[in-house]
C-alpha cells in the first residue's frame, strides 16, 4: 500500500525538488566563517584591512590634489585611455576587502582618522610661503583632538547613510552633521579669551568675590547659560529681583558689621554706632587737656586801610574737641538728609560736603596743637582714632536711620569719591555698583508670592487643574533654587566663546561613495 506521500507517485514520474527562496544573510551570518577562522588568519585579515584603509586614505588625499589635472587630461584623451583615480587603483590592491556592514563602517571611520593623521603630518612638514598657505597649514595641523573626534563622527555618519541607501549628497550631508557633532564633543582648543571676556574681567572678578561672600546675582545680569536664564524667566523678573535684593541686604549688613568688628547679632542702630565712636575717641579725652596754642590763621580785610591782615587763631584742646564733636554731628545729619531725605539733592550734597570739610579742618588743627606740645605718641593715637571713626562714619552715612539697613549703593557712591574704604565693605559697594538690580533697598524679607502667583493658584484651584495650580509653586521654587549657593556657583556664571584655533569639519565628508 502506498504511503500518503506516495499516492500520486508512479515509477515513471520525475521528482522535482520544491523551489527554495534564497534570502540575504544577516551581517552576523556573513562574518560567521571569518569568526571561525584561526586567530592568525583573522589577525592577518585585520592587518590587511588596515593597510587598505591607509592606502585608500592616502590615495583619496592625492586625488583631491590631482583631480583638476586628471579631469583636464580625460577631456582630451579617448575613452580607452581615460585615467582612473588613485582611489580606484588602491581599491584593486591585493588586500582584503570589507565584506560585512560592520567592517565597512569600521573602514569608514578608519579612513577618516587615517586621512586626518596624514593631512596633519603633511601640513606639519610643509613650509608654506604665502599667507594663504600658512592659513591652510594651520587648519590642517591645529586642533588635532577635535579633528580626530570630527573624523570619527563624520566617518560614522556618512557610512551609516551609505548603508541606508543614501546617495553622494546624502552622505555628504550626514558626514558634515557627524563632523560637527564630533567637534561639539571635543571642542577646539582655546588660544585666547574673547574681547567680551577681557572687557568684563573687572565685573567677573567682583561677581566671583561677591558670590563667595554670599551675594546672589541674576543669570541675565552675568550672561549665564540657557538653563539659568530659563529658570529666571519662570521665576518672574520683579519678584526674583526683590527676593535677591532681600538676601543681598542681609549680606551687606553682615559685611558692615564685620568691617566694624561687630558680630552678626549686633543691631546697626544709632546707639551701637555712637558706642563705637565713644570707644574709638577715648584718646580725645587726653587731647582735651592740651593748652591753648596757635592752630591756624585767619585773613580779614582791614577797615582802616582797606588791605588784608592776618590774625592768629588760638584754641585749646578742650575747645577743639567740642567743635569737632559738633561738626561731626552736623556732617552726620547732612549726609542722612542727602542719602535718605527729601531735600534737593544738590543742596543737601553741598551741605554735607561743607560739613565734612569743617571736620577735616578741625582735626588738622588738633594735630597741629599736639605737635606744638611735642606729643608724638598722642599725635599717632589721634591719627589711628581718626581712621577708626572714619570707618564708623562711612557705615553710618550708608545706614538708613529708620530701618537700620546699610545701603550698599551709598557705599558705592563713596568709593566713587575716593573715600578710603577697604575689605568687605568695599566689596559691598562694588557689587551694588555692578549689579544694581539685586541691590534695591529692602526693609525686610518680602512675600515670596507675587500677585500673578496668587491669581494663577486661585484659577487653578477653581478649574481643578493640577498643572495650573502647580505653576505658582514652580515659580516660587525656582526663585529660591536660583538663589541657592550651589546653583549660583554652578550656573550663574558668565559664558563666553573664546578665540580658538581655526577648524573646518572636512574629515567626515571625504569618503563618500557612489551606490
Amino acid at each position: 500500500m502506498a504511503k500518503p506521500w506516495e499516492e500520486n507517485y508512479s515509477s515513471g514520474d520525475t521528482i522535482v525538488a520544491p523551489a527554495v527562496e534564497v534570502t540575504a544573510k544577516a551581517p552576523w551570518e556573513e562574518s560567521y566563517v571569518q569568526q571561525q577562522a584561526p586567530l592568525g588568519e583573522r589577525l592577518g585579515r585585520q592587518a590587511g584591512l588596515t593597510g587598505r584603509y591607509i592606502a585608500e586614505s592616502a590615495a583619496g588625499l592625492a586625488d583631491i590634489v590631482g583631480s583638476p589635472v586628471r579631469a583636464a587630461l580625460n577631456l582630451a584623451l579617448p575613452q580607452s585611455m581615460q585615467i582612473s583615480t588613485l582611489t580606484q587603483a588602491a581599491s584593486n590592491l591585493p588586500l582584503p576587502k570589507p565584506e560585512t556592514k560592520t567592517e565597512r563602517l569600521v573602514g569608514d571611520v578608519s579612513k577618516a582618522v587615517a586621512s586626518t593623521g596624514l593631512t596633519a603630518g603633511i601640513g606639519g612638514l610643509a613650509q608654506p610661503v604665502s599667507q594663504f598657505g600658512k592659513g591652510v597649514q594651520q587648519v590642517l595641523t591645529s586642533n588635532l583632538p577635535t579633528q580626530l573626534a570630527s573624523a570619527i563622527g563624520g566617518g560614522s555618519a556618512s557610512g551609516l547613510a551609505r548603508e541606508s541607501g543614501a546617495g553622494v549628497l546624502g552622505q555628504v550631508a550626514a558626514g558634515l552633521a557627524g563632523s560637527l557633532a564630533g567637534a561639539g564633543v571635543v571642542k577646539p582648543t582655546a588660544v585666547a579669551p574673547s574681547t567680551q571676556q577681557l572687557q568684563n574681567a573687572p565685573r567677573d572678578k567682583v561677581l566671583k568675590e561677591a558670590q563667595k561672600a554670599g551675594y546672589v546675582a541674576l543669570p541675565s545680569d552675568v550672561g549665564a547659560g540657557r538653563t539659568a536664564r530659563t529658570l529666571e524667566t519662570v521665576s518672574g523678573k520683579f519678584k526674583a529681583e526683590e527676593l535677591a535684593s532681600a538676601r543681598n541686604q542681609q549680606v551687606t549688613n553682615n559685611l558692615a558689621r564685620k568691617y566694624l568688628g561687630l558680630n552678626e547679632e549686633t543691631p546697626l542702630t544709632s546707639e551701637t554706632l555712637d558706642s563705637l565712636r565713644e570707644r574709638a575717641g577715648t584718646v580725645y579725652q587726653q587731647a582735651s587737656e592740651l593748652p591753648a596754642g596757635k592752630v591756624a590763621e585767619t585773613t580779614t580785610k582791614s577797615l582802616a586801610t582797606g588791605g588784608k591782615q592776618t590774625e592768629p587763631v588760638f584754641k585749646s584742646g578742650a575747645q577743639l574737641i567740642e567743635e569737632i564733636k559738633l561738626a561731626r554731628d552736623d556732617a552726620r545729619s547732612a549726609w542722612k538728609a542727602f542719602n535718605f531725605g527729601t531735600d534737593k539733592p544738590t543742596q543737601a550734597r553741598n551741605a554735607a560736603l561743607a560739613a565734612d570739610n569743617r571736620v577735616t579742618a578741625l582735626e588738622a588743627q588738633l594735630e597741629t596743637l599736639a605737635k606744638q606740645n611735642n606729643q608724638p605718641e598722642l599725635l599717632n593715637q589721634l591719627k589711628r582714632a581718626r581712621q577708626e571713626i572714619a570707618k564708623i562714619y562711612t557705615v553710618d552715612k550708608a545706614t538708613n536711620p529708620i530701618t537700620g539697613m546699610v545701603d550698599a549703593k551709598v557705599i558705592g557712591k563713596q568709593l566713587d569719591k575716593n573715600v578710603p574704604i577697604s575689605g568687605d565693605l568695599a566689596l559691598a559697594g562694588k557689587f551694588a555698583k555692578t549689579f544694581p538690580r539685586v541691590n534695591k533697598p529692602v526693609a525686610e524679607t518680602p512675600n515670596p508670592f507675587s500677585i500673578y502667583d496668587v491669581i494663577g493658584a486661585s484659577y487653578g484651584a477653581g478649574a481643578t487643574n493640577p498643572l495650573i495650580l502647580g505653576l505658582p509653586l514652580a515659580r516660587v521654587g525656582s526663585r529660591y533654587a536660583m538663589e541657592s549657593p550651589a546653583f549660583q556657583q554652578r550656573f550663574v556664571q558668565p559664558q563666553y566663546q573664546p578665540i580658538t584655533q581655526p577648524f573646518i569639519p572636512y574629515q567626515g565628508i571625504l569618503n563618500t561613495e557612489e551606490q
